[in-house]
């Protein structure tokens, strides 16, 4: 069952504490102004999905939550489970052609994760969000 949104932070997990929740959505604020990519975080646990189907899962919480403009399609959504160590993100069709699961892929493996192997969980989130708003601002480029 895909719970509804409550913003574009949704800590299903509570691993985040309120202030840092409060830096997570003033971090996508300031990415979402700048219009060209929309961007979703939430965290689950396993009550939620499995591990061999979370990748499945975020696939369908990012469509049903509509992350991204219907018009242009430029959604990204990440998805944690820190229970299960499962990072999944996902592009909206509109964007996959710039940020490439390749490069979602090094996002994950150069910005994320040596973070969260420090233990240092929201700078990863942040970073993340950082990188995927930079490399957005370098690719897209919208008719």
């Amino acid at each position: 069952m895909i719970p509804d949104p409550e913003g574009f932070v949704n800590d299903f997990e509570s691993f985040f504490s309120k202030d840092q929740r409060a830096k997570i959505i003033a971090k996508l604020d300031s990415v979402y102004w700048v219009g060209k990519v929309e961007i979703g975080f939430a965290t689950f646990d396993s009550t939620y999905a499995s591990d061999s189907l979370f990748g499945e899962f975020a696939l369908q919480v990012a469509k049903k939550w509509g992350i991204g403009s219907a018009a242009l399609h430029n959604g990204i959504f990440i998805c944690i489970s820190f229970q299960m160590k499962n990072i999944q993100i996902k592009t909206g069709l509109g964007i996959e052609k710039y940020i490439t699961d390749a490069m979602v892929g090094d996002v994950i493996e150069r910005v994320i994760l040596p973070s969260f192997r420090q233990g240092k969980f929201l700078e990863g989130v942040l970073k993340a969000i950082d990188e995927f708003s930079r490399l957005a601002n370098i690719y897209i480029k919208y008719d």
